[in-house]
Parts: C-alpha cells; structure tokens; sequence
C-alpha cells in the first residue's frame, strides 16, 4: 500500500477545547463494525479492508454537554 501523506487517513477536523466525549465508528456494507474510537485525533486507515463504501457515525458532546451525532460514507479506493 502506497501511503502519500495525502487523504491516507480518515477522520474529523475537530478543535480539542470543544469536545468533551467523543466516538467514531466505521462500518462496512454489511453493517459490521470495523473500527471503533474514542480520541478524535485517532484516524482510520482502512488497513485490511477491501476498496468500497464504508458509513461512519461520529457522536460527540461539547463542553456544555449538547450531544451531537453525524453520519455519512466514505469510500475507500487502492
């Protein structure tokens, strides 16, 4: 695998002093979970997964404590 330094990772653009709780799940077409964490500086590589469409959910809290949630795709190409 080729890693540029370029999109070689998937995860949120977020400012630390924000976010009190944070979670980002990867699931693939089938709905399992393939990667799960807690640190949003923590990306996804998609190391061992196959090229395609993966959904994600982010959950998170600020620091008055208003919980967000947002989902959406990512695709994975080789």
């Amino acid at each position: 695998m080729l890693y540029d330094g370029l999109n070689d990772t998937f995860s949120p653009v977020a400012n630390k002093d924000l976010i009190r709780q944070f979670s980002m799940v990867i699931y693939n077409r089938w709905g399992q979970m393939i990667f799960k964490t807690s640190d949003y500086s923590t990306g996804w590589n998609g190391k061992d997964a196959p090229a395609g469409v993966y959904s994600w959910l982010i959950s998170y809290s600020d620091m008055v404590g208003k919980v967000a949630k947002l989902r959406g795709s990512v695709m994975l190409v080789r």
